[in-house]
């Protein structure tokens, strides 16, 4: 798929699902995305007009792993102590093989 596809459809699809949980983007506390490239990660949160704190990545550490990245990625950061806290807004968002995206936004409460 295109290098741009991530970068082109992920800021549409995360403003139209924050909208609809009747929040703004400044109240996501943390971002996980899906881990595939670190400069298109970068990218999005500038496009967001969102500081890097709010997000974490692994590929550093493990590379690309598929589906289990968004999860292994939330765990990293929490084993840092740097996870959600209960009340928190966090938004995931996903895509795979070029032609299918998901994002959604939990309201943490472990």
């Amino acid at each position: 798929f295109p290098a741009t596809f991530n970068s082109d459809n992920w800021p549409p699809l995360i403003k139209g699902t924050v909208e609809k949980a009747g929040l703004t983007l400044d109240e996501i506390d943390y971002y996980y995305f899906t881990q595939l490239n670190l400069n298109t990660i970068k990218q999005i949160m500038e496009i967001l007009e969102q500081p890097l704190e709010k997000t974490h990545w692994i590929m550093d550490k493990w590379g690309y792993t598929g589906s289990a990245c968004i999860p292994m990625a939330l765990d990293d950061a929490i084993e840092q102590g740097r996870g959600p806290k209960p009340g928190d807004k966090v938004l995931f968002i996903a895509s795979g093989g070029g032609i299918s995206m998901a994002c959604n936004v939990w309201n943490w409460t472990v």
